[in-house]
């Protein structure tokens, strides 16, 4: 069952969203002046995409995706296994046997935009894509790690490249379903790739810029 994104005042404007949903929707922010909730319909006629979004209403839109995923996953309790129930009109859950408090989960990961002497851009293809699609390198942040390990672990992991610098530039919310995206800087002296063949099969250096899709916030 979809979510709804709708402002205090105004017609619904956009919708994703889980199975569940509380009786009353979810605040979700403030964008263009007015507060935005999330609650679950039925249906929705028109949905909205990060590319086709207005930017000024990305934070909310991450907010409530976020927020709606989370619930309609109703999680257990982490201290008690029992069932939790929203609390606080959704910013956080209480356990319904032991009153444990949760809140919704963020996962970091990181993003690594490459360069070479030649200022060509590293790109890669994941197996479950299509011929034609690339990006840069990107993933989780392991237990023990920091995010500048992370970078320097998956690029080697995933196209067999060593940095010689790395840079943190920005992060943006990545509610995909509950990522936070650190968005890296780095060069590297190699020019030979070697993709690991199992989650990357293809990577190649390209003169080509990415920029990130227009919805997203940018800070």
């Amino acid at each position: 069952m979809p979510a709804e994104t709708s402002r205090a005042a105004g017609t619904p404007c956009a919708a994703v969203g889980p199975r569940t949903a509380p009786p009353r929707g979810h605040p979700g922010g403030e964008a263009d002046g007015r507060a935005w909730f999330v609650r679950l319909v039925p249906e929705v006629a028109d949905g909205l995409s990060w590319r086709t979004g207005d930017p000024a209403q990305g934070d909310v839109l991450a907010a409530v995706v976020a927020l709606a995923r989370w619930h309609g996953q109703r999680p257990r309790c982490e201290a008690c296994g029992g069932e939790t129930v929203i609390d606080l009109a959704g910013a956080r859950r209480v356990c319904v046997s032991c009153e444990a408090l949760a809140f919704p989960r963020t996962d970091p990961c990181v993003i690594v935009a490459i360069t070479d002497r030649e200022d060509r851009l590293l790109l890669a293809r994941q197996a479950t894509w299509p011929i034609g699609r690339h990006s840069i390198i990107a993933g989780f942040i392991e237990a023990g790690e920091s995010a500048e390990q992370a970078c320097h672990r998956e690029v080697a992991e995933e196209v067999g490249v060593a940095l010689t610098s790395l840079r943190y530039v920005v992060s943006q919310p990545w509610p995909m379903p509950r990522s936070l995206m650190l968005g890296f800087e780095a060069s590297t002296e190699d020019t030979r790739i070697q993709v690991d063949g199992n989650e990357i099969v293809a990577g190649s250096s390209s003169p080509a810029r990415i920029s990130p899709p227009p919805c997203l916030p940018r800070r």
